[in-house]
């Protein structure tokens, strides 16, 4: 796995809101958003239940303020 807390850390030192595609790895990988401080992960439900059409977008608590 690319280190992504330094590609998000360098991403929010330029002012970049950070967005991460889970669609592959969501069932693969273990990911603590919360301690990569991501400001959205997205990914879809069919990775777990066949094609099945919703979609999760988590987001930071602070950009919803």
């Amino acid at each position: 796995m690319p280190d992504l807390f330094y590609a998000i850390t360098q991403a929010h030192s330029c002012g970049s809101v950070v967005i991460i595609d889970g669609a592959q790895g969501i069932a693969h990988c273990h990911m603590n958003v919360l301690e990569l401080h991501v400001d959205f992960y997205v990914f879809f439900i069919y990775q777990f239940s066949g094609t099945i059409g919703i979609g999760v977008l988590d987001d930071a608590e602070e950009r919803l303020s």
